[in-house]
């Protein structure tokens, strides 16, 4: 299996906007990402830094409700 890219936080939310998601607010080094779905609004809480762990590991940086 090849390595992933790492990605920049960024990157990520950029890739998250390619699916609906918009900047609903930042603190700090984290951006908030907000999208209006069927069963609701969906927030994601993504850290803003200069490269983040591979992908894999990136999702679990990320904070969402379950």
């Amino acid at each position: 299996m090849p390595k992933l890219k790492r990605l920049s936080g960024a990157e990520v939310v950029e890739i998250f906007a390619n699916f609906g998601f918009q900047i609903y607010s930042q603190k700090g080094s984290h951006i908030k990402l907000r999208c209006q779905g069927i069963a609701g609004k969906e927030t994601l809480t993504v850290p803003n830094h200069a490269e983040l762990y591979q992908f894999s590991e990136c999702l679990l940086q990320i904070d969402h409700p379950l």
